[in-house]
């Protein structure tokens, strides 16, 4: 048996890629709020720079994004 560990290439885990707009439009953050993520080091991509996200990227806004939608709700600012 063979004891090598299989990668999988990151253009294989998703059929259609998604844009940054795709995941800010489907958790309702605003572009700004995107962008203040990277500026404060929560995205590891500028999501302004960034047009086809990575399976990767993609999870982390969505992540990141929906704590920091979250938050902004829970302290009364909206995004």
């Amino acid at each position: 048996m063979n004891n090598q560990v299989r990668r999988i290439n990151n253009s294989q885990l998703e059929l259609f890629h998604k844009t940054v707009k795709d995941i800010i439009e489907q958790i309702h953050l605003s572009v700004s709020h995107a962008e203040l993520l990277f500026k404060e080091g929560l995205l590891s991509f500028n999501p302004e720079l960034t047009k086809e996200l990575l399976p990767s990227e993609s999870a982390e806004l969505l992540f990141v994004g929906t704590l920091a939608k979250g938050r902004l709700y829970l302290f009364g600012t909206l995004c």
